[in-house]
């Protein structure tokens, strides 16, 4: 078991001294006003917990546990809410880029090669699939219980009806690198991906479509808020905002060039765009608190758990984060 004492300080808006990745899961109903401010929140972070391993995503399923993925093949999972972690799969053949789970028994992790693994009992054991091409994978996403998609090289999206057993092709019309994959509802999807590409289905995914972007940066992740509302980040402190679920996109005024790797949201009206730096608002995105530049070369993506808990992957391990007083 891999542990590390936790040690929890104060992060007001002034900078912030941990490089993270932050990962959940949570579902996308709910548009509630926050009770939260950004003036008057505090993020409270751990120390962080060394692995072994180049972590490049997480995932919290509850306020205790989760897990991490990383390019050597390892998959680790922490029943404490992050601060130890035990491996419950490892194949130094694989290389790990992203996860994504459905429910606290069903998930997927995808990577190179076009390979994915699935569970069906929260990780106790993990079957090995293919998708039809040998294109890195580098996000996935759940749609409904058992139909996930996962996207990435050469613009290919690829879509499981029987939670990752299987998989077929999707072809978008465009051979862009696809980067992130998100679902407003069980029919809206938003793809993005290179040179500024986003694509859009309102059929669960079936057939897609390119919308209107604004923007050539690249657009590394999305995710949304509720049925309507929601966020793209990308290079040189790309932000987009939707209010009707991806049809159209206007650009977010961020306070900062810096690129953002990830976006993560909560239905409860509080997110976080991080990458090179780190914004987050408590209002739906209708107001963005930015903080310091961040060290140690940024978030390589960031989630935030449904009770406002979160787990971080930096260059120095696993960090627990919060939302605090």
């Amino acid at each position: 078991m891999i542990s590390n004492p936790l040690q929890f300080w104060k992060i007001r808006n002034s900078w912030l001294p941990l490089c993270l990745v932050l990962c959940f899961m949570t579902g996308c109903a709910g548009n509630s006003e926050s009770p939260f401010s950004p003036q008057g929140e505090a993020w409270i972070f751990s120390d962080p917990v060394e692995l072994n391993s180049y972590v490049t995503s997480t995932v919290l399923l509850t306020g205790n546990t989760g897990f991490v993925c990383g390019t050597d093949g390892n998959i680790y999972k922490s029943t404490d809410g992050g601060a130890s972690w035990e491996t419950c799969y490892l194949n130094q053949d694989l290389a790990f880029l992203n996860m994504a789970f459905a429910n606290s028994d069903t998930g997927v992790a995808v990577g190179l090669g076009g390979q994915v693994l699935a569970t069906y009992n929260g990780g106790e054991e993990w079957r090995r699939s293919a998708c039809s091409r040998p294109n890195p994978l580098e996000a996935a996403t759940f749609s409904t219980p058992s139909t996930v998609f996962a996207v990435g090289g050469s613009g290919m999206i690829h879509r499981s009806a029987d939670a990752g057993r299987t998989w077929s092709e999707v072809n978008p019309p465009s051979f862009n690198g696809l980067e992130g994959i998100s679902f407003a509802d069980s029919l809206r999807g938003i793809a993005v991906g290179l040179g500024g590409i986003i694509f859009r289905s309102s059929d669960g995914g079936l057939t897609w479509t390119e919308v209107e972007s604004g923007t050539s940066n690249n657009l590394y992740d999305v995710e949304f808020f509720n049925s309507t509302t929601g966020f793209v980040c990308g290079r040189n402190g790309m932000v987009l905002k939707t209010t009707d679920a991806g049809e159209s996109w206007s650009q977010v005024e961020t306070m900062g060039g810096s690129s953002f790797r990830s976006v993560s949201v909560l239905p409860s009206g509080v997110g976080v765009i991080a990458g090179e730096s780190f914004i987050w608002t408590s209002d739906f995105g209708n107001s963005w608190e930015m903080v310091e530049e961040i060290e140690d070369g940024g978030f390589r993506c960031v989630r935030l758990a449904p009770d406002q808990n979160g787990l971080g992957l930096s260059r120095r391990g696993v960090v627990k984060m919060a939302l605090g007083q």
